[in-house]
């Protein structure tokens, strides 16, 4: 392997190993792109109303 190459950060198992906390960090993040949507929606229905 080239030394000037940066490594290829791995996927963190830890998370998948503890699913009490992997489920709290999956309801957050769904949670997050939900409202996120949401506001997208929004304001594509704001700029069709123009």
């Amino acid at each position: 392997m080239d030394k000037n190459k940066t490594s290829v950060p791995h996927l963190d198992t830890n998370l998948k190993n503890n699913p009490e906390t992997y489920d709290k960090e999956m309801h957050l993040n769904i949670e997050e792109t939900i409202a996120k949507n949401k506001e997208i929606i929004e304001k594509n229905r704001e700029m069709l109303r123009k």
